[in-house]
């Protein structure tokens, strides 16, 4: 399939920026985003656990008060 893009200036220059510091042309970059964004919830389940194992276990959990919403918007 071909797809035509009509982008602002300035929307080219983050893509093609967004592309370059991940060594990839805007093509490449462009398909991986969509291969991403077609992905099956099995397939973002897989892909979350597999980024999950990547993380030291000696980054320290985040209290459970740290995810209230008391917590984050506090007046």
């Amino acid at each position: 399939m071909t797809i035509t893009l009509r982008l602002s200036d300035e929307q080219a220059r983050r893509l093609r920026a967004h592309a370059a510091a991940r060594g990839q042309s805007v093509e490449e970059y462009l398909l991986r985003l969509a291969e991403q964004a077609s992905l099956s919830d099995e397939e973002w389940e897989v892909l979350t656990d597999e980024l999950t194992e990547l993380i030291p276990n000696t980054v320290p959990s985040l209290p459970d008060e740290a995810l209230r919403r008391e917590t984050m918007y506090r007046e």
